[in-house]
């Protein structure tokens, strides 16, 4: 126990030494005290979260983060006990043979299909194993440093999309990144949201990034898409059409290019549509076996498409994806709180577009690559995913580039104005 607080105060002390020191963090343009705050905030938020999985939702075999985390421990006492086995299963390699297996037959989790693009989980399983040799298997120091992964992910993806638009007040700039509720609870604790959220940020970053040597790009690019494709194959398959744009400015791509390369993409989206809505159904299918199975609460569709519904299929998936959960459906009283807080969000969020919207700004290319991507992934799991709460933890990919191609479209100046109006009215009559 001793060990484990010392583990836990060592890497606390060693990322806040990190953000305060390291370049990538100095040069974002954050105060340094914003940026130590921030991330207790996070860190904060990971151990709520670590709390709620293990004192309000008490059933550990139905609980994402103590399914991966006592995977986990298992292999990661292989380390100790039999080190070439524990090499052999963090690396995947000859994993069949009968001496390797009969140690990992233990897990629930690690064996899920790895060729499974929505839930395969021994990426992340693998990693918590090698955070418990460095943190003595203490779950809260785990979740620091899955913390600080989401952290750093989160500052690259902030670095990018903040680039070439212009000034904003600081709350703003930081909200899609840091502040955002869902983005800061889901990406703080032992899921997969922190390393995808880092591999996305790094492969952003490392493609907008000019100054760098060719060799580092592509190197940091690989890893990040590998990071990715082990977790939520089907990000990196949504970002990959629309990349071009977010490079337009950057690059100084001529804009005629980057119409065509669009309209190829409709084009060939058009073409691949029956079977990408097969493909999609298929999982849907999955996921809807899996939630039966297990008697999720949160089950909010049971429909069936036929190929003809198709279309229906993706208009409803874009609205649930975008809307669920919805407090009328909620299961729980976590469920009710979070379907109030999204929905009150969301209305709001709606009536300052249609009110402040200024839609020529979606000329700039970090702008519209975020509602592009944030439409195609909102469309994907609102197709594939029937499960409110996974939709919930899903939805903070997509977040901080809906929040923040939001915010940039609106005009400040007319918000500042009519606020101004209205408190002197008050005021005044008053």
């Amino acid at each position: 126990m001793v060990i484990q607080v010392a583990l836990y105060v060592f890497w606390l002390l060693m990322t806040l030494l990190a953000i305060s020191r390291l370049s990538f963090f100095r040069h974002t343009g954050i105060p340094l005290p914003h940026r130590i705050l921030l991330f207790m905030l996070k860190v904060t938020a990971g151990i709520v979260l670590t709390l709620t999985y293990t004192y309000y939702y008490t059933d550990a075999s139905k609980s994402d983060i103590w399914r991966y985390y006592t995977d986990s421990v298992i292999i990661s006492r292989l380390f100790f006990s039999h080190p070439d086995v524990w090499i052999r299963v963090i690396t995947g390699w000859n994993m069949q043979e009968p001496e390797v297996f009969r140690h990992i037959l233990d897990t629930q989790n690690f064996c899920h299909p790895e060729g499974d693009i929505f839930t395969n989980n021994a990426f992340i399983i693998r990693l918590i194993s090698l955070f418990n040799i460095l943190t003595a298997e203490n779950i809260y120091a785990n979740t620091l440093l899955f913390s600080f992964i989401g952290y750093t992910g989160l500052t690259a993806l902030y670095r990018v999309l903040w680039k070439g638009v212009g000034e904003l007040p600081a709350i703003l700039r930081y909200t899609p990144f840091f502040l955002a509720p869902g983005v800061v609870f889901w990406s703080a604790g032992l899921l997969k949201d922190a390393p995808v959220l880092a591999g996305m940020g790094l492969f952003l970053y490392c493609y907008t990034h000019k100054e760098a040597p060719w060799y580092i790009v592509v190197l940091g690019m690989l890893v990040a898409a590998w990071v990715i494709c082990r977790n939520k194959l089907h990000i990196l398959l949504t970002i990959l059409p629309v990349l071009p744009i977010i490079a337009q400015g950057q690059w100084q791509i001529p804009r005629k290019y980057l119409y065509v390369w669009l309209g190829a993409c409709i084009l060939l989206a058009v073409i691949l549509f029956r079977p990408i809505g097969d493909l999609l159904h298929a999982r849907r299918l999955e996921f809807l076996q899996l939630a039966n199975t297990e008697r999720a609460g949160s089950l909010y569709s049971t429909a069936v498409y036929s190929p003809s519904a198709y279309p229906m299929m993706f208009i409803l998936g874009f609205v649930n994806g975008f809307m669920q959960p919805t407090p009328w459906q909620a299961a729980s009283v976590l469920q009710k709180l979070y379907g109030y807080s999204h929905f009150i969000t969301m209305f709001f969020v709606i009536c300052l577009c249609i009110r402040y919207a200024h839609f020529r700004k979606l000329q700039n290319g970090n702008v519209l690559f975020c509602f592009i991507f944030s439409v195609l992934h909102i469309t994907i799991i609102g197709v594939v995913v029937p499960v409110s709460g996974a939709l919930v933890h899903y939805r903070s990919f997509f977040m901080p580039f809906l929040l923040t191609g939001i915010i940039h479209i609106l005009n400040l100046e007319n918000i500042i104005y009519d606020t101004t109006l209205l408190r002197n009215r008050f005021v005044l009559n008053k």
